[in-house]
């Protein structure tokens, strides 16, 4: 077993801020990768702050760890191309999924990554995450290798410790949260065969006993095996001698499955085998029973990009941490540009202003705060109504699938007669799919509006362009 800390890992990493290729938050676009700010090229800056009076802006101490941090695994297929993408393209739709979901962690496997391919990835992303891995030590190139991708923006990357368990198969991740507090994750890629599964279970609890491994709050990957037959469309339950080998494994640890706490015996999948139209459940998450009740927002949806395998993420909560609140409301920017809003917003600014005008008499009823005040209210209630009706329809269509999907897999699940089974089967195959197709549409079009906003703002002292350049 090998222990590392920070940006040295079970492979190179250089850490080192770049380019970020996806133009998303973390990049420096279009400056030839010098990003300046007022304060550290000496310019004296505007106003009061000028000569020797200005005031230094106090550095950071260290990242701004959120009181809910979101986790999430994903069987990956590989370092290289599927269905037309390039290597470099399939890792840039992993830096756009950990950005736009705000993943703090995400554990990848079946990653194929090299030594030479791990540093290389940490050169084109090291302004926005850093990729720590574990690689096959027979074939690194062409079979297994677990991965942990770390959103810079999010988690303080220094003080992360990597442990190897088993190479290309089992690698544990320690971060710090807030209060001292230090969370341990295990990724893992169990292998296909039964006998071998078993095995590997044995030999994680081994390894893990005998290197004194911290205790272990999250385990999670692909188990390529189900604990019982629900988590298998058809359903059918594994081999006994494996599921009881992990279940060994789970109880010596004291860890529980985190969805099933949280969504009780609802059928969901992670993995469709499209030749047959089968599902399974063997991308799983396991929680320490003390943290069973911090995790919410658990969520099993397609990454972007093709792979038979989708995404499942969830959040831990930091109880000991300052209430925020909900924040407060904003108009939204859509509605600004929005044609129809605007016909509706001139027609309550000129009702208030009629109101105004026919007021004769001051009262408490009637008087210029209160117009202003029901005005306000007027058109929050009115912007709140039209921002509904304005959400994507696609993402309407995808919320009502995912029900229709459930009802199948339940149909599927609870049926009978085996032609009910097949055609339920067959259903969820279908759905599954669609799902799947319309949210990479939906990947494509936040990819081509980052590009967008890039190309006209990238160039500009903006907003944009200062949050683009700021210091992770």
């Amino acid at each position: 077993m090998r222990t590392t800390v920070g940006g040295a890992h079970c492979g190179p990493c250089t850490g080192s801020a770049g380019n970020d290729p996806d133009g998303g938050h973390g990049g420096v676009a279009g400056n030839g990768g010098l990003a300046v700010s007022l304060e550290d090229s000496g310019h004296p800056g505007p106003g009061p702050t000028r000569g020797r009076n200005r005031r230094r802006r106090r550095s950071r101490p260290g990242k701004k760890r959120g009181a809910r941090l979101l986790f999430a695994t994903l069987n990956m297929r590989g370092y290289g191309p599927t269905t037309g993408l390039t290597a470099d393209e399939k890792w840039l739709r992993i830096n756009q999924l950990i950005r736009d979901r705000r993943i703090a962690v995400l554990a990848l496997q079946e990653t194929h990554l090299t030594p030479e391919r791990m540093r290389r990835l940490n050169d084109l992303f090291g302004a926005s995450m850093v990729v720590h891995g574990s690689a096959d030590p027979d074939s690194p190139t062409a079979a297994r290798g677990v991965t942990f991708v770390v959103n810079k923006r999010i988690v303080s990357t220094p003080n992360v410790v990597l442990r190897e368990i088993m190479p290309g198969r089992a690698l544990a991740l320690s971060l710090s949260w807030d209060s001292g507090r230090v969370l341990t994750l295990l990724n893992t890629y169990a292998p296909n065969h039964d006998a071998e599964n078993a095995a590997f279970w044995s030999k994680v609890d081994a390894e893990c006993t005998r290197t004194a491994c911290p205790a272990l709050d999250v385990v999670l990957g692909d188990f390529n095996v189900v604990e019982r037959a629900l988590d298998r469309l058809p359903p059918h339950p594994d081999a006994l001698a494996t599921v009881q080998a992990l279940q060994s494994f789970l109880r010596k640890r004291h860890l529980v499955d985190g969805l099933r706490e949280s969504r009780g015996d609802v059928p969901l999948f992670t993995y469709l085998q499209r030749a047959t139209g089968s599902q399974s459940r063997i991308d799983r998450a396991y929680l320490q029973q003390s943290l069973a009740p911090m995790t919410e927002d658990w969520d099993i949806s397609p990454p972007g990009f093709s792979t038979d395998h989708q995404v499942l993420s969830f959040s831990i909560a930091n109880y000991d941490a300052p209430s925020t609140g909900k924040g407060r409301w904003a108009f939204p920017n859509a509605l600004l540009t929005d044609t129809q809003f605007s016909k509706t917003l001139r027609s309550l600014v000129l009702a208030a202003q009629g109101r105004l005008n026919a007021m004769r008499t001051r009262t408490e009823a009637a008087n210029p705060q209160r117009i202003l005040h029901d005005l306000k209210v007027a058109i929050r209630s009115a912007a709140r109504e039209r921002a509904k009706q304005k959400i994507p329809s696609i993402r309407k269509v995808i919320a009502a699938l995912k029900r229709d999907l459930v009802e199948a897999s339940m149909r599927a699940s609870n049926a009978v007669l085996s032609s009910e089974r097949t055609d339920g089967v067959r259903d969820a195959g279908i759905l599954q799919d669609r799902i799947a197709e319309l949210e990479m549409k939906c990947f494509s079009t936040a990819r081509n509006s980052v590009a967008l906003n890039a190309h006209l703002k990238g160039e500009t002292i903006s907003k944009y362009w200062t949050r683009l350049n700021a210091a992770p």
